[in-house]
């Protein structure tokens, strides 16, 4: 079983940084709220979604399974304290 990483991107910031070329914005914290939410049932029901996809967990191939060893959430700049 091989190691995967996970990229989830967040793309909300209080400022652009000039240099910055991810597709991100500046909007209010209001709305990362609903963001985060479907973020977290995404992922929760994944199952299901692939399911719905016409894709099934136990179609896929055992040798290939591969296990999420790192999760990276990132996109936004860092609030200052």
């Amino acid at each position: 079983m091989g190691e995967l990483g996970v990229y989830i991107q967040v793309p909300f910031c209080q400022t652009k940084c000039t240099y910055c070329n991810f597709h991100t914005g500046v909007v209010s914290p209001g709305r990362f709220a609903p963001y985060a939410a479907a973020v977290c049932r995404e992922i929760d029901n994944h199952r299901q979604l692939f399911e719905s996809s016409g894709i099934t967990i136990s179609s896929l191939d055992a040798a290939k399974a591969r296990a999420v060893d790192t999760v990276y959430l990132g996109g936004g700049n860092a609030q200052p304290s």
